[in-house]
């Protein structure tokens, strides 16, 4: 629905058939954890409205293939996309200034990492045990 503003921590998570979401511009925000372990998810796209992914928001979500972000997500916190090990590419939006520790660690699919001129702090072990990574750029 539209009229939904904040999905709470943990309130999707370990849903076992859920194979997409699309959060609406509505959402202001989203919770810790409110996704996380979906088995069956692939596929994501996060509304205007959503400004942090916070801390393993998407964790552990071991199909997930797309991600869509806006330029109005300011911060990727902690955990975020812990373990996402079939993501092979995400795009950083402009609007990044920082990214948590181990948000992306054990994706282990993602082959390049393009981090925009706004990230100004990367945290501890942010892209550890990505065993594929190739290629990280800066300011792109």
């Amino acid at each position: 629905p539209t009229g939904v503003r904040e999905i709470s921590a943990t309130a999707f998570s370990h849903g076992q058939t859920i194979s997409s979401i699309h959060i609406p511009d509505s959402v202001l925000c989203v919770a810790r954890y409110a996704f996380a372990s979906c088995a069956s998810l692939k596929e994501m796209t996060i509304g205007f409205g959503v400004g942090i992914i916070p801390m393993g928001c998407f964790a552990e979500l071991h199909n997930l293939e797309t991600v869509t972000l806006t330029d109005c997500i300011k911060s990727i916190d902690d955990y975020a996309f812990y373990g996402c090990s079939s993501l092979p590419t995400i795009t950083i939006p402009d609007s990044v200034t920082s990214i948590g520790d181990k948000a992306f660690y054990k994706c282990t699919s993602l082959k390049n990492i393009a981090l925009p001129d706004s990230v100004i702090s990367i945290g501890t072990a942010a892209f550890a045990s990505c065993d594929n990574l190739e290629s990280v750029s800066f300011g792109i």
